[in-house]
């Protein structure tokens, strides 16, 4: 129950949507009850420029192992034929606050809210910002990835005391 999914534009023939699980041949990890994966997207890139769409989806209830129940991660990946059936899968990857140079917490629920840049549509720096608004006993934080430099900065409320309950990082 509340594995999640997503549902893209892109049909086959017979007019049936593309429907993307963590159960999909190459999305990271499998689907679990609670990860709610789809409740955050971010997609990023012109389709009409010939280049992939990268699409980024969080699962903030993803347990990462004993210890991290609901810490979350984000899974990207490319959307090959944007707009085009059928719906074609490039290369995935996933991210956890680990993997860009922070610490995976229990209850975190990073990934609750996506937000990106790219200054320049065709290509050139890449910058992410992660919700996370259970870390810290739901004070919150906002992690921001540089991922041209692959520099992270991590914040949290921007102005007073950051307090239990802020949720800071719920949306971006």
């Amino acid at each position: 129950r509340d594995a999640g999914l997503v549902t893209t534009d892109i049909t086959d023939a017979a007019g049936n949507w593309s429907v993307i699980t963590q159960n999909t041949a190459g999305i990271p990890d499998t689907a679990e009850a609670g990860d709610r994966f789809g409740s955050s997207i971010e997609a990023n890139g012109p389709a009409d420029a010939g280049m992939p769409v990268e699409v980024q989806v969080g699962a903030p209830g993803e347990d990462l192992g004993t210890g991290l129940e609901d810490a979350g991660f984000v899974v990207g990946f490319q959307v090959l034929n944007e707009g085009i059936p059928p719906f074609e899968l490039g290369r995935a990857w996933r991210v956890s606050a680990a993997t860009i140079g922070g610490a995976n917490t229990p209850g975190a629920r990073f990934g609750s809210a996506i937000s990106s840049i790219r200054p320049d549509e065709l290509s050139g720096p890449r910058y992410l910002m992660y919700g996370a608004p259970g870390t810290s006993n739901n004070t919150g934080k906002v992690f921001f990835h540089d991922s041209y430099q692959n520099q992270l900065q991590q914040w949290t409320k921007a102005t007073g005391t950051p307090t239990p309950g802020d949720l800071y990082g719920s949306h971006l």
